[in-house]
């Protein structure tokens, strides 16, 4: 059975792809989130398959992406910024922020973040 979010005008299912692939398969994709109540609450799910990709990410500084994100994605307030950031890209981009990113991601899989998480809550159980 087909769940009804697939036939949604505004869904578009991509089934699982290689990773060799993903990047190519995120090419065309953004985040668009506005800024409001409810996104000074959110954290893009997103974020880190997309570091781990290597690919720069122009974001709106979300509360979530201020703090040690910040370094590892170019934040922009307005359209404005989002075109200026795009048009800086070639001079700030180098090898090692992408190996960074993807060191990032690596870090912080759903494994590592699974991890940490059981950590903290045997820590706190035991304390």
């Amino acid at each position: 059975m087909q769940h009804w979010l697939l036939d949604h005008p505004n869904s578009t299912y991509v089934p699982p792809v290689p990773q060799a692939e993903l990047p190519a398969q995120l090419k065309p994709m953004d985040t668009p989130y506005k800024m409001n109540g409810f996104t000074q609450c959110v954290f893009p799910p997103k974020v880190y398959e997309c570091l781990a990709t290597g690919k720069p990410l122009v974001e709106i500084p979300l509360p979530h992406l201020r703090g040690e994100l910040s370094e590892h994605v170019y934040l922009a307030g307005d359209a404005e910024g989002f075109v200026e950031a795009l048009r800086r890209l070639p001079r700030l981009e180098t090898r090692e922020k992408v190996r960074t990113r993807m060191e990032l991601a690596r870090e912080n899989s759903w494994e590592g973040r699974l991890g940490m998480v059981s950590r903290e809550l045997g820590r706190l159980l035991h304390a």
